[in-house]
């Protein structure tokens, strides 16, 4: 069952994050998706398995700028290792889709690392093409 994440779900939403590659507490999680749940402009869905409990998430944003058209982002995917290639992945991608719809954004964007290949086929399948490579670059401000 697909629905939008609720508080109950957020230690574990924090478990799978550290498995896409970005470690966070629990708390900062819920921290942060407390805050997301009182805008309009995003929404996270989970895959909850009956038998197995939450064992995925999908995070979208709309995303607008001054030189281009809205867009909606996929700001992370992640199937808990244990549970994937069935099929679960798929599905939220296409919540996610159908919730970008509902919010009239007529695109969809989606970041991937150089590294995750399996993710790269995965997007292959599911329609997405690759329309550029590019370099990511960052400064810490607290140092």
């Amino acid at each position: 069952m697909i629905r939008p994440i609720e508080p109950r779900d957020y230690d574990r939403f924090s478990e799978l994050a550290g498995q896409l590659g970005y470690p966070v507490t629990a708390e900062f999680a819920a921290a942060q998706l407390t805050k997301e749940s009182l805008r309009s402009d995003s929404v996270t869905f989970v895959y909850d398995e009956p038998s197995a409990g939450v064992v995925g998430w999908v995070a979208c944003r709309i995303v607008e700028r001054s030189y281009r058209r809205p867009y909606g982002e996929i700001a992370g995917l992640v199937i808990d290792k244990a549970h994937r290639s069935r099929g679960y992945g798929a599905e939220l991608l296409a919540e996610a889709e159908d919730w970008f719809r509902a919010q009239s954004v007529p695109e969809v964007l989606v970041r991937s690392n150089t590294l995750r290949t399996e993710a790269h086929r995965f997007y292959d399948r599911e329609g997405y093409f690759r329309a550029k490579t590019q370099q990511v670059f960052t400064k810490d401000l607290e140092s």
